[in-house]
């Protein structure tokens, strides 16, 4: 009776384990066959991080990816605008090219400052190192908690910047925590990441580990019926797409503003009492610029009159509201993809000129390409000449 029940569990589990071996196969020929950005549709899906959150990167480090993709809005679809992105990250898994020497800027930001539906040499991070002729380092997406991250890097606390921008996309602004220099969890991944880092054996088996975990195969399959069985409804106005349309311009009350004022002002006293200089640099919704587009044409006043509070707490930051407005309503620059939320070279471009500009009161040092270190010269800041 005993030899007749293990026969049965024997058998039981001969099924299982033929019913599960398909499943097996999809994983090994994914993850060890086929190309890592095979069932991703943009590299930014194919390399961030997205479960085994133990490495210092929000992406896998050491990567070269290039892949052609559309925006974010309107994937597979008539509205899609395909280009070719080229993706590397740094051996800590940001998108940055490896360098030698430490940072003298740092960008710490989302989405935009990773450069979302860019390539790579249109980055800020790159737009900008070209005009400073000093290391600009992309510290991009640290969210949720962007400054947490950024203080408790062991690198940054060994060799800190000279300058740290932070930026944040103007529908996120409200979201953002106060600083905490004791998150438990960003200074417990400082310690153990670097090592894992460290190690390309532990590299791959987090990464390989990550990379079952996604099931970007199931994903793709899945996305892939459910385009095929469902019509997608898009915000579409004039020709452009917009992601949340007239959501995104709604007002914001003066609490809230003074509320996200303060919460910001915390940032720049954090980083500020480190030695460091703090920018903050609020890039304005798609929405926001091309606001003539929507149906109320209503322009949004959240980013001015918060601008407005940080310049009287004394806190430096950058508006790119008008110039971008000078640029798209004036010149008829387009700063935002017609398929994507996020700004192109364009919107970048102008950016870097504020920014150097700005740092340029800030008399931030620069470098000359034979080495000599000196501030850097008045800018002409209309911005004609960046165009």
């Amino acid at each position: 009776m005993h030899k007749a029940k293990k026969h049965e569990v024997k058998k039981m589990f001969g099924k299982l384990g033929l019913l599960l071996l398909p499943f097996v196969l999809c994983i090994v020929v994914e993850i060890f066959i086929l190309p890592i950005d095979y069932f991703t549709f943009r590299p930014w899906e194919t390399l961030s991080v997205q479960n085994v959150k133990v490495m210092t990167g929000p992406f896998y480090p050491g990567m070269d990816v290039q892949k052609v993709a559309a925006g974010e809005i309107a994937p597979h679809s008539q509205y899609a605008v395909p280009q070719l992105e080229h993706w590397i990250t740094d051996k800590y898994g940001f998108r940055n090219r490896d360098a030698n020497t430490p940072p003298e800027v740092v960008l710490i930001g989302d989405s935009y400052i990773a450069g979302a539906a860019l390539t790579q040499d249109e980055l800020l991070s790159e737009s900008l190192e070209r005009r400073l002729h000093k290391k600009v380092y992309s510290f991009a997406p640290a969210d949720p908690v962007f400054l947490d991250k950024f203080l408790a890097s062991k690198r940054f606390k060994e060799t800190p910047p000279e300058v740290v921008i932070f930026s944040r996309t103007e529908r996120r602004i409200l979201d953002l925590p106060p600083v905490n220099e004791h998150n438990i969890e960003e200074i417990f991944k400082a310690e153990v990441g670097p090592i894992i880092n460290e190690s390309p054996l532990l590299t791959k088996a987090v990464v390989t580990m990550d990379r079952i975990t996604k099931w970007s195969m199931y994903h793709y399959v899945r996305a892939s019926l459910d385009r095929a069985f469902e019509q997608k409804e898009y915000n579409v106005y004039n020709g452009e797409l917009f992601l949340h349309g007239e959501q995104a311009n709604k007002p914001v009350s003066e609490e809230e503003i003074k509320r996200t004022a303060s919460i910001i002002e915390g940032y720049a006293k954090a980083v500020e009492k480190r030695g460091m200089k703090f920018v903050f640099l609020p890039v304005p919704n798609k929405e926001n610029i091309y606001y003539q587009l929507l149906p109320s044409q209503t322009k949004p006043n959240f980013l001015p009159q918060l601008i407005a509070e940080l310049q009287r707490r004394k806190v430096n930051v950058v508006d790119l509201q008008e110039p971008f407005y000078q640029a798209y309503i004036k010149y008829k620059i387009p700063l935002y993809p017609k398929d994507d939320n996020h700004w192109n070279e364009n919107g970048v471009n102008i950016t870097a000129e504020i920014l150097t500009s700005y740092l340029n009161d800030l008399k931030v040092k620069t470098k000359t390409d034979d080495g000599e270190t000196l501030l850097m010269s008045s800018n002409n800041k209309d911005l004609e000449s960046s165009n």
